[in-house]
């Protein structure tokens, strides 16, 4: 096997675990959402998200690996400090929350990106379309928690 392709179902696995741990994690994180437009945009991407999963499940069926998962340290850290950050400040939470939603939609734009382009290398142009969808709902739902910070 190729380093590439090594590379390629590393992050595949890596993306698989992020977006199945957003859908456990996100009920917890909805219950603490004030503001009605920040519920709005969660629920939305909640929704994205499975949609997000399936085109990954889709990707290793093409690809002939199994279903699984390989934790990301980096992603877990960034759940933990969200975590802590809305047990410590609980005065805005809706604030603290947009953040992290922040900083997980880069952590999971960099992985997609990185992964497009290990797919565009191995001119995988059908998988490529498939996860591209995705990058572009977290580019949306980026840009549409930082309108909320306005």
């Amino acid at each position: 096997m190729s380093q590439l392709s090594k590379y390629l179902q590393e992050s595949l696995k890596k993306l698989y675990f992020i977006e199945n741990s957003l859908i456990d994690e996100f009920p917890l994180i909805l219950q603490k959402v004030k503001s009605d437009d920040l519920k709005q945009a969660m629920q939305l991407h909640y929704e994205e998200i499975g949609d997000h999963v399936r085109r990954l499940e889709d990707i290793f069926v093409e690809l002939g690996l199994p279903l699984e998962e390989m934790e990301s340290p980096s992603f877990r850290e960034l759940l933990l400090e969200g975590s802590e950050a809305l047990q410590k400040f609980d005065e805005n939470p809706d604030l603290l929350i947009i953040c992290a939603a922040i900083k997980v939609e880069h952590t999971k734009m960099g992985h997609y990106v990185s992964f497009l382009h290990a797919l565009k290398e191995q001119k995988n142009k059908k998988l490529h379309t498939k996860l591209q969808m995705s990058l572009e709902e977290e580019l949306n739902v980026s840009k549409k928690l930082e309108s909320l910070l306005s």
